[in-house]
Order: structure tokens, then sequence, then C-alpha cells
């Protein structure tokens, strides 16, 4: 799978407004496991006074973590060959299959946002091959 720099793939100035909230610190980018097949991105807006964090992530992944992830998922219709959410560890989760050749995942806290994940999904879809 092409590696793909997630932090750049999405403006920063979409995460500010989805997220309704100006960005603390630069874009922190991460790999899932050792064998580096997840590029993502995690992005952090603080918290509020009721300490409730705003974040968002962001994942291009293997197509069987997209399988993988779909056993308790609500289907969306309308992005990739494939989408649905998903609740995550700590946020609600987008997962989109592209091309049946990766997935791309994304999850906005603190509360759930599928709006706000699906305007962030097609920069992901824009870097991958086709």
């Amino acid at each position: 799978m092409t590696k793909i720099d997630v932090c750049k793939a999405i403006p920063q100035e979409e995460i500010v407004k989805v997220l309704e909230r100006k960005l603390e610190g630069h874009p922190k980018p991460f790999h899932f496991n050792e064998a580096r097949t997840y590029s993502g991105c995690e992005w952090s807006a603080g918290k509020d006074s009721s300490k409730n964090a705003y974040f968002a992530y962001a994942v291009i992944a293997p197509v069987k973590d997209h399988v993988t992830n779909k056993a308790s998922a609500t289907p969306v219709a309308g992005l990739g060959d494939e989408a649905y959410t998903t609740n995550g560890a700590d946020a609600q989760e987008l997962w989109v299959l592209i091309n049946g050749k990766a997935a791309a995942m994304v999850a906005i806290g603190d509360r759930p946002n599928s709006d706000g994940a699906k305007k962030l999904v097609p920069f992901l879809i824009a870097q991958l091959p086709r």
C-alpha cells in the first residue's frame, strides 16, 4: 500500500471547521503497528471548561481492517465502495472502502460528528491510487 502523509492530505483549516475550535499545536502523524501498514494523523483542539476533549484523527489502512471493523456497524451511503460508522475506543469512526484497495477512517471527538467526518474523507480518497 502507498504511504500517504495523512497530516498533509487533510488541510488544517478543514479540521478547524469541523471541530469548530482552534487547533492546539501541530498535527501528529502516527502508525498503528510495527509493519507501518497504517498511515495516520491526530489533531487536538484542547478541552473546554467541562473537560471535554476536542480532537480528530484519520488513517489510511489495509482493506482487511475495513472488513474487521464492520461487525457492529451502521451503513453510510454515498462514500467510496462501501462506508459505515462504528463506535471506536474514544470516538465514532467513519470507515470507507476505496477502490477495493484501501480503507480510510476518520473520527471526531468529543461528540459523534458523522457529517464532519464525511467532509474530511474526500481529502483522503483523493490521495489514493485509482
